[in-house]
């Protein structure tokens, strides 16, 4: 979505329960931006739906996807960590 010359993205993540979520929301929002000047990354935890929800904007197209690629492998690595000690 274009908008202001910035470009956004969305993405929710829901999870079997608040703990995963937590667990999740924890790990990922350590990560920071390293072009700080060309993204920005907010991430949240909606305790209500067990859910993390991320959203970027980004002046690049090319920054934009970088980060979401890498928040992905992140997110990928998150979830096969909670498999492999729970029941999820």
């Amino acid at each position: 979505m274009v908008m202001n010359d910035e470009l956004k993205a969305e993405l929710t993540i829901p999870f079997s329960c608040i703990e995963h979520a937590q667990i999740a929301f924890n790990t990922l929002s350590v990560d920071q931006e390293p072009r700080k000047d060309l993204i920005k990354k907010v991430i949240s935890l909606n305790k209500t739906h067990c859910q993390v929800q991320v959203a970027w904007t980004a002046k690049e197209a090319r920054i934009l996807r970088v980060s979401l690629n890498s928040f992905l492998d992140h997110l990928n690595s998150v979830i096969e960590t909670i498999q492999q000690f729970s029941d999820y």
